[in-house]
C-alpha cells in the first residue's frame, strides 16, 4: 500500500498522528489526554474495521497468507500481541474490573485504549510500504511538534489567549504547548527533534533549501521549547536526541553533516542564552535551571510509587492488579510521609512505565515488553544493514527518537501524544527491517494535500475553543499565529520529497470500505454518551458557583448518560449536596444519598465517594433523617478504606460534630492529629469541639495553633480561626489581640 489516490489507510494514520498532537477541547473536564484518548480509540474502530475488511476481501490469497506469515515471524508483532492478550486477561481477573475496562478518571489508559494502540501499532505497518512512505508519515508529528513549539513559546511569553488552571511552576508558569503538560511537551518535542533534524539534512541534500531551512527553525523552536518547559526528563531526552543523531551521523560517514551539526547547535546555545538574557522571564529561568538540575524534587516520592508498584507486583505476580488500577491500589496505601510530600495530589499511574505495566499487567504483560523491545533491536540492526546512506539516516532519526521518550518512560508518565509517536516510531521500524520494497515515492500531490490538511486543522481547532479564551486581541493574534504557523510555511512549498512515480496502488475492496463506514459509526455511537456525559459534567463544574440549579441539571444528563461511571454519579451526588445546603430540602439530600451509594456500588475500592457519603449522612442525621449510629458507620467505612487520608479525618469530626456526639469528634481529630500534628484543619475542628464543651482555655490554645498551623492553602480556614479566636478571648475577658 502507499499514500496515493484510494489509499485511506495510510491517510488515516496520518491525520491521527499528527491530530494527537494538537488536539485539544476546552470543553471537557480534561482539555488535552481524554479528547485524544477518544479520537485514539475512535481512529483504532475504524482502523481495525478496515484492515479486517481487507484481510477477509483476500481470503484464501497469496497476499493475505503472506501477511499473516510476516506478522509470524516479527518479535515486535508478536510481542504487541502478547501484550493484548496480557491486556485482557489482566481486566478481567482486575481488582476493579470496571475500572480496567473504562480506565482510571485522568488516565484514560483502560482496555480499549490499549487495543487502539496495538490496532495503532499494525495498522502503521499495513499502511507504509517502504522507506518513503515512512518518511512521509513522520511529517505528521514533525508539524504538530512546530504547532506545540511555537504555542509554548508565547505562553512563555505570557501572550497565551487562554488561562489555565493546575498548571507547574518555576518562577513563573512552565509552558506546555498543546500537551497539556510541561512535562508531556518535553519529551514530545524531544522525541521529534531527531525527526526534523534527518529530513532537514535530506532536503539540504536534495537543495531544498527553503524546507531545510524551516525544519532547521522548528527544530531550534523545538529545542527552545523543551529548555523553557523545565523538565528534566526532556532536557536529557533532547539530549539523547543531539548525541544520538551526531552518532549516526558519524557512523553513517557523513562527518559534514556531523560536524554542520555540532556548529548549529553551538550557534543556536549562544543564541537561546541570548534570548535569555534579554527578557526577565529568560534571567528568571537561567537563575533558577541550576537548582532545577540538582533539586530532588519529586525523588521521594517516586520512590514511594515505585515500591507500591514492587509491592502490586508481589502481590499479583502473573497479572498485575488490573489495567490502569494503581491509582486505585495506591489510594489506601497513602502514609502520613507520602502525604508530607504530595500533599493531595492524585497519582493514577506509577511514574516509570516499566513498573506501571509489572504492577498492573504482571509477568504476561513485562513478557510482552521484553519481546517489543527485543524485536526492536533486532528490527533495528536488520534495517540497519540493507539500508543505503540516506535510509541510514532516516531509521537513525526514527531509533533515536524512540529512544528519547525513555528519560520521560523512567521516571513520569508517557502521556497520549508521546506514546502514540512512540507506537508510530517502534512500528516504522518494523516496517523498514521487513519491507524490502523498491523505493517509490509516495505520492507527492497526496502527501503534501494531507500535510496542509493537517496543518490547517490546527487554527481550526483553535477556533472551535475560542469562546473559553480570556486573553485580548493581542494574545489572540499570537496564539493564532502559532497555530497557523506551519500552514503558511506548507503553502509556500511545492514538494517536500524526492520527485518520483506515482506508486500504483489497488483500491480497497467494497467489503473494506462497508467495513470502515459501519465502524465509524459504531464508534460514534459508542463513543458519543462518554464525550457528552464529560462535556456535561464539565459545564457543571463552571455552573456550580454561579448557578447550582443548572449545575445540577448538568450533572444528572452525564449521570443518565453513562449510568456506569462512578465518577458522575459522584458529581451528581455532589452537586445534590449543594442543592441540600441550599434550599434545606430532604428530597435533595436523600438523591445525593442515592446517588453516592450508586457510585459506591460501582467502584466499591473508592474511598473518594464512601467520604461523601459521611459528609451528607451527617447532615442527614443532624436533620433528623438518619440515626446518628448509621451516619458515623458510613465515616468509619471511608476511613477503613483511606486510613490515612486527612481529609477522610476532618470529613468525620464534621459528621461527630453535626450529629452532636462531640466525644467521638474530638476522638477522630486526636487520631487525625497523631499522623498530622501540624494539620490547622484539624487543631480547629479540636477547638471548636472544645468551645463547645465550655473548655475556654483549650479552645483557645488550640484555635492559636490553628491559626499558625498548616491550612494547605486553605486561607480561608485561618481566618475563620482568627474570629473563633477573637470570640473567645472575648468570653474569658481578655482582649481580642491575636497576635
Amino acid at each position: 500500500m502507499a499514500p496515493a489516490a484510494g489509499n485511506w489507510l495510510w491517510a488515516v494514520v496520518f491525520l491521527h498522528l499528527g491530530l494527537s498532537g494538537i488536539l485539544f477541547s476546552t470543553a471537557t473536564t480534561e482539555p488535552f489526554d481524554y479528547p485524544r484518548t477518544l479520537a485514539l480509540q475512535w481512529a483504532g474502530l475504524l482502523l481495525f474495521a478496515w484492515m479486517a475488511g481487507g484481510v477477509l476481501a483476500s481470503a484464501g490469497s497469496a497476499q493475505a497468507v503472506g501477511h499473516l506469515r510476516s506478522l509470524r515471524g516479527d518479535p515486535m508483532a508478536g510481542g504487541v500481541l502478547l501484550f493484548v492478550v496480557s491486556a485482557v486477561l489482566s481486566t478481567v481477573f482486575s481488582i476493579s474490573p470496571r475500572t480496567s475496562l473504562q480506565g482510571a478518571m485522568e488516565s484514560y489508559a483502560g482496555l480499549p485504549t490499549l487495543l487502539a494502540g496495538a490496532v495503532l501499532f499494525f495498522a502503521t505497518r499495513a499502511a507504509c510500504a517502504n522507506w518513503q512512505q515512512a518518511r512521509w508519515l513522520v511529517m505528521a508529528p514533525v508539524i504538530a511538534a512546530a504547532i506545540a513549539a511555537s504555542y509554548a513559546l508565547v505562553q512563555a511569553a505570557g501572550l497565551d489567549a487562554f488561562t489555565w488552571s493546575r498548571v507547574a511552576q518555576l518562577g513563573t508558569a512552565r509552558p506546555f504547548g498543546t500537551m497539556g503538560n510541561a512535562n508531556a511537551l518535553g519529551s514530545f518535542l524531544a522525541a521529534v527533534w531527531p525527526l526534523q533534524v534527518c529530513l532537514a539534512i535530506q532536503a539540504e541534500r536534495r537543495g531544498e533549501r527553503f524546507f531545510a531551512g524551516a525544519l532547521a527553525a522548528s527544530s531550534f523552536l523545538g529545542a527552545l521549547a523543551v529548555i523553557r518547559s523545565a523538565s528534566r526528563a526532556g532536557w536529557l531526552g533532547l539530549a539523547v536526541g543531539a548525541v544520538g543523531v551526531w552518532l549516526v551521523l558519524k557512523i553513517s560517514g557523513d562527518s559534514r553533516s556531523a560536524r554542520a551539526l555540532l556548529r548549529l547547535g553551538l550557534l543556536g546555545g549562544i543564541l537561546a542564552l541570548g534570548l535569555a538574557l534579554a527578557t526577565p522571564e529568560g534571567r528568571d529561568l537561567l537563575r533558577l535551571l541550576p537548582a532545577r538540575v540538582s533539586s530532588g524534587a519529586g525523588i521521594g516520592s517516586r520512590a514511594f510509587l515505585w515500591r507500591t508498584a514492587l509491592d502490586l507486583f508481589m502481590e499479583h505476580p502473573l497479572l498485575g492488579s488490573g489495567v490502569d488500577t494503581f491509582g486505585l491500589a495506591l489510594s489506601p496505601r497513602r502514609t502520613p510521609e507520602f502525604w508530607a510530600m504530595e500533599w493531595n495530589t492524585t497519582f493514577v499511574r506509577a511514574h516509570n512505565e516499566g513498573l506501571q505495566l509489572l504492577a498492573t499487567q504482571g509477568l504476561l504483560g513485562a513478557a510482552a515488553a521484553l519481546l517489543v523491545a527485543w524485536g526492536f533491536g533486532t528490527a533495528t540492526r536488520r534495517a540497519w544493514r540493507a539500508a543505503g546512506e540516506d535510509e541510514r539516516l532516516f531509521l537513525g532519526s526514527v531509533v533515536v527518537g524512540a529512544l528519547s521518550l525513555l528519560p520521560q518512560a523512567l521516571v513520569g508518565i508517557l502521556y497520549t501524544a508521546p506514546a502514540i509517536l512512540l507506537v508510530t516510531l517502534v512500528a516504522i521500524v518494523s516496517v523498514t527491517a521487513g519491507r524490502r520494497d523498491p523505493e517509490m515515492a509516495a505520492g507527492e500531490t497526496r502527501g503534501l494535500a494531507l500535510s496542509r490538511a493537517l496543518a490547517l486543522a490546527a487554527p481550526v481547532v483553535l477556533l472551535t475553543n475560542l469562546s473559553a479564551r480570556q486573553g485580548g486581541a493581542p494574545e489572540l493574534l499570537f496564539t493564532l499565529a502559532a497555530f497557523s504557523a506551519p500552514l503558511a510555511g506548507l503553502l509556500w512549498i511545492r514538494t517536500l520529497m524526492p520527485k518520483g512515480e506515482e506508486p500504483a496502488t489497488r483500491p480497497f475492496s467494497s467489503r473494506a470500505r462497508a467495513a470502515a463506514l459501519v465502524a465509524a459509526m459504531l464508534g460514534g455511537a459508542l463513543l458519543y454518551p462518554g464525550l457528552a456525559a464529560d462535556v456535561a459534567t464539565a459545564r457543571g463544574s463552571r455552573f456550580a458557583a454561579v448557578d447550582p440549579a443548572a449545575s445540577l441539571r448538568s450533572q444528572g444528563r452525564a449521570a443518565a448518560l453513562e449510568p456506569g461511571r462512578a465518577y458522575y454519579w459522584q458529581r451528581l451526588g455532589q452537586a445534590e449536596e449543594a442543592a441540600a445546603r441550599g434550599e434545606g430540602g430532604l428530597s435533595a439530600r436523600e438523591r445525593a444519598t442515592r446517588a453516592l451509594e450508586r457510585a459506591v456500588e460501582l467502584e466499591p475500592l473508592v474511598g473518594q465517594y464512601d467520604m461523601h457519603l459521611c459528609r451528607v449522612a451527617g447532615s442527614r442525621a443532624a436533620a433528623g433523617e438518619m440515626a446518628p449510629a448509621e451516619a458515623m458507620a458510613r465515616c468509619d467505612h471511608a476511613l477503613l478504606k483511606e486510613p490515612a487520608n486527612p481529609y477522610f479525618h476532618t470529613a468525620a469530626v464534621n459528621a461527630a460534630v453535626l450529629v452532636g456526639d462531640l466525644a467521638r469528634g474530638r476522638e477522630l481529630a486526636e487520631r487525625g492529629l497523631r499522623l498530622y500534628p501540624d494539620l490547622a484543619a484539624l487543631q480547629y475542628q479540636v477547638g471548636f469541639i472544645a468551645l463547645k464543651q465550655g473548655k475556654l482555655d483549650e479552645a483557645a490554645l488550640r484555635l492559636a495553633a490553628a491559626i499558625q498551623g498548616n491550612w494547605h492553602g486553605q486561607d480561608a480556614g485561618r481566618e475563620a480561626a482568627r474570629r473563633a479566636l477573637a470570640d473567645v478571648r472575648r468570653r474569658q475577658g481578655a482582649p481580642p489581640d491575636l497576635d
